[in-house]
Parts: C-alpha cells; sequence; structure tokens
C-alpha cells in the first residue's frame, strides 16, 4: 500500500531526467531505502526510459534514415476524383431512367377532338391544294367556350 509520504510520479521523472536538486536528490535516496515499493517504481521506470532512448536512438545507429513528409495529395487531384464520383453515378443512373420511362410509358391511342374530326369528314373528299386554288371559303362556327360547332364551305 502506497503511504503518504510515497513519492509522486512526477518526483519519479525528475529523478530519471536528473532534474532534481541535490537536496531533493538526497531525500528521495533516503526514502528509495526505506521504501520497496518506490524502489520498484523508480527501477522500472529508469528501465522503460533506457529501453525508449534506445528506440530513438536505434535508427541512427544502424544507417536507416527516416524518410521526408511529403504531402500525398493535390487539390487538383481531388476535384477529378469528385469529378469521377459524380460521372460514375451519372453513368449508372442514366440507363436506370431511360429504362423505367421505356417499360412504364404507355402507349397513347390518338383520340382526334370533335374539332378535328369535323374538318377531316369536311375535307376528307378534297385535294389540300384544291381549296387555295378554287378559292373556297371555309366558315366555321363555334360556342362561347370556343369549341367547334360547325363547318360550311363556300
Amino acid at each position: 500500500m502506497k503511504d503518504m509520504n510515497c513519492l509522486s510520479d512526477e518526483l519519479v521523472q525528475r529523478w530519471i531526467d536528473k532534474e532534481l536538486s541535490s537536496g531533493e536528490a538526497v531525500e528521495l535516496k533516503a526514502h528509495l531505502q526505506t521504501c520497496a515499493e518506490c524502489r520498484y517504481r523508480v527501477q522500472e521506470q529508469e528501465q522503460l526510459a533506457t529501453k525508449l532512448k534506445q528506440l530513438i536512438a536505434g535508427p541512427a545507429q544502424t544507417g536507416s534514415s527516416i524518410p521526408p513528409f511529403i504531402y500525398p495529395v493535390e487539390p487538383a487531384t481531388r476535384k477529378k476524383k469528385k469529378l469521377t464520383n459524380w460521372l460514375r453515378v451519372a453513368a449508372v443512373m442514366l440507363p436506370l431512367l431511360l429504362l423505367l420511362k421505356i417499360f412504364t410509358n404507355k402507349e397513347e391511342v390518338y383520340q382526334p377532338t370533335r374539332e378535328q374530326q369535323l374538318m377531316y369528314e369536311s375535307f376528307s373528299d378534297m385535294d389540300a391544294n384544291s381549296a387555295f386554288q378554287e378559292r373556297l371559303m371555309v366558315t366555321t362556327s363555334t360556342n362561347q367556350e370556343g369549341e367547334l360547332l360547325d363547318i360550311e364551305i363556300q
């Protein structure tokens, strides 16, 4: 169990980093002689610090170097990717929409209006140019709604 007089983590780290004053160092050594738990903590932290220093110093001793950091993406490349993604989506959606339009489009049967039927019946026996050549006059009668009621050829 940790005693109130045991060493703090900060004090242990300062000891390992050799940042203690001579008076603090004497007090810490005296405490380590009487407290086995703190002695174990200091030894454990010293071993960890030694391993870290070896790892950091490792690549420099073997001659390997850390490669320089290179910014991997340029802004122009990003915009191209976004554009290609939209093109892919459009390439998939366009044929699907066309197929949907083709298969859901009901074939409409042509139904002429009453006016169109009257015009057809009146002129079905004439040539398209004959009305102009014979100087015929066509008179139509409509109601207030604009619907064709009668066609008269003169």
